[in-house]
């Protein structure tokens, strides 16, 4: 869903799903969520964002990430 949001170019359709499934549901985020959720902001033209939610990966979240998040925040700031 983070994905398809993002594909539109509905930002804050990415943020409402993302901290919906942070705050509600049994799921948890993870490096291919990162990735759907940082895409998502580069295709909204969301760079500050973006790069936000990259870096409150690790510090945030404990999630190391993987050579395709960085691939993402390369694509972002492209």
């Amino acid at each position: 869903m983070i994905d398809g949001y993002g594909i539109h170019g509905d930002g804050e359709g990415v943020i409402r799903i993302f901290q919906k499934m942070v705050r509600e549901s049994d799921v948890k985020p993870d490096q291919v969520s990162f990735v759907a959720l940082i895409s998502s902001y580069s295709h909204a033209g969301l760079v500050e964002e973006g790069l936000t939610y990259f870096k409150e990966m690790d510090k945030e979240y404990g999630i190391t990430p993987l050579d395709e998040n960085h691939g993402s925040v390369v694509d972002l700031l492209a």
